[in-house]
């Protein structure tokens, strides 16, 4: 994904030129015809309606109208300010004389129409009245904005910003972010509701992007100030529909589902179970009170959460993803990485798993720390302590832990060894009935405590896992599992799809509803 600096956004305003972008609007009202009704009184702060343009809000226009005067305001000063030299090498004053020209021409053209019509009256001194422009939608200006915007990241340059400009811009960006956390919920809760062809939208929308960027911008680190501006833009494209098709993620899809058995001896032959456990360790870092971490911002990337020894051995799973990235650099690694777990589930003949695609790539800095992920040589309590911080419960505990029906345990990672069924390449309720069913013993060796099978030896289970069949509440979901599979797919599905979501704002989803992609037997 093109990263969209303020710089990349001065040279793209400066590319569409300032004429067509601040074109005025005609606003003569229209003659009465004869038998015909009087035109309605204006409404006040009505005075800028486009009165010929079709009302294609399916919301209340004359609000929406209202609400976009005020984005538009905030946008030109936000980007202004931002493209006259806060961040960007060779950037001048040159385009915020000639954005202020231009507006204070269209002001004085308005003013003067007004003034001999006798309507008008004399804004206050100083004031900055800007009239809603002509303006191409949203749809046709991001592409603009993306092909122009230079692909690099926020220039330390910031910190010689003054003090008073700082705070100035600091308060802007606060101000419109609230605005627009209520508003976006009400007018843009589902794909391209906005209309297509309205500068209000635009406006609208585009603010959401500058503002969302705003209020980090001003920090001494420039990358705070690049992840809000991925997060607006990501939300922006997903109100508007200007994302990726389903059909983009099913070609995805059934990438990864073509090299999960090319892995020769690897793993049982499978990279699948290793893929659901990079799915898993990317999202099941989220933290319900700090809203830290989780899928959104693909962490594992960076070394300080890449060298986490829970995560030992996923670089493996990373590898194998890679080329896959290569060929599909419009998607992010957060959705790559939780579409590879779905992938594999389905794949080995697990239950569908609704998925969603919006999640965008964060920086070293938004690595969370260590401990979040479940260790396994500790009980239940442990368990609960990591698994409620996330928001789950006790039965979505047990079933999420159903996933061990996958895989197997490597000594040179986590240090326990053995798989935990005999059919690891196979989703199924097997841990479960295996769990409960089997005779299990410790096992006596150099490595850390885990069971054996007393039968075959050749089976393993971690202390987490015998902590489910000895806890009573727990235990009651491990014996609901083992003797219905149906109930324990249902209830797979839908906490393992809640977790590959944590961490990712609601306005970034493409969709509103999650979607449920096709294995490979069933697109034949």
């Amino acid at each position: 994904m093109t990263r969209i600096t303020s710089h990349g956004l001065k040279r793209a305003y400066k590319e569409a030129q300032f004429n067509t972008l601040f074109e005025s609007e005609n606003t003569n009202p229209p003659k009465e015809e004869v038998g015909q009704e009087p035109p309605r009184k204006k409404r006040k702060n009505d005075g800028h309606t486009r009165r010929d343009a079709p009302n294609t809000s399916t919301k209340s226009p004359r609000n929406l109208q209202r609400h976009g005067e005020n984005y538009k305001a905030s946008a030109e000063s936000l980007l202004f300010n931002a493209a006259s030299g806060m961040d960007a090498p060779g950037a001048d004053e040159d385009d915020f004389i000639l954005f202020r020209r231009k507006s204070n021409q269209v002001n004085k053209e308005e003013e003067s129409q007004k003034s001999k019509k006798g309507t008008g009256k004399p804004p206050a001194a100083g004031r900055l009245k800007i009239q809603i422009p002509r303006l191409m939608s949203l749809r046709s200006l991001l592409p603009v904005l993306r092909n122009n915007c230079a692909s690099r990241t926020f220039s330390t340059a910031s910190r010689n910003v003054t003090r008073s400009s700082l705070l100035a811009n600091a308060s802007a960006g606060r101000a419109s972010s609230k605005t627009f956390t209520g508003l976006s919920s009400r007018f843009y809760s589902t794909e391209g509701n906005a209309s297509k062809g309205s500068s209000t939208g635009l406006w609208f929308a585009l603010g959401a992007l500058v503002a969302a960027g705003a209020g980090y911008y001003v920090y001494s680190n420039p990358q705070k100030a690049e992840t809000a501006l991925k997060s607006g833009e990501q939300s922006v494209k997903s109100a508007v529909g200007f994302t990726p098709k389903r059909e983009d993620y099913q070609k995805v899809y059934n990438a990864i589902a073509e090299i999960l058995d090319e892995a020769g001896e690897y793993d049982d032959g499978s990279y699948g179970p290793v893929l659901v456990r990079l799915a898993w360790h990317a999202s099941g870092t989220y933290d319900k009170d700090t809203k830290t971490g989780g899928s959104n911002y693909a962490t594992m990337r960076f070394n300080p959460e890449a060298l986490h020894g829970a995560n030992a051995g996923l670089a493996v799973a990373r590898g194998v993803l890679e080329p896959i990235k290569q060929k599909n650099p419009w998607i992010s690694y957060g959705d790559l990485w939780t579409l590879a777990g779905v992938a594999a589930i389905q794949e080995a003949s697990g239950p569908k798993i609704p998925w969603r695609a919006g999640r965008i790539d964060g920086f070293e800095k938004d690595v969370t720390p260590d401990g979040r992920l479940p260790d396994a040589s500790q009980g239940g309590d442990h368990l609960r302590n990591i698994f409620y911080r996330m928001g789950f419960n006790d039965q979505e505990i047990v079933a999420l832990a159903g996933a061990h029906a996958l895989g197997r345990c490597h000594v040179d990672r986590s240090g326990f060894e053995g798989p935990w069924t005999f059919s690891p390449t196979t989703f199924s309720n097997e841990f479960f009935n295996l769990l409960l069913n089997e005779k299990w013993q410790w096992r006596k060796w150099n490595g850390p405590k885990q069971l054996e099978d007393k039968k075959t030896k050749t089976l393993m289970m971690l202390p987490t896992d015998y902590a489910l069949a000895t806890d009573k509440s727990f235990k009651k979901w491990v014996k609901a599992y083992a003797d219905d599979e149906a109930v324990f797919f249902k209830d797979f599905s839908a906490a393992f799809s809640r977790l590959l979501e944590l961490g990712v704002p609601s306005t970034q989803w493409v969709s509103q509803e999650p979607w449920e992609l096709k294995t490979l037997s069933e697109q034949k």
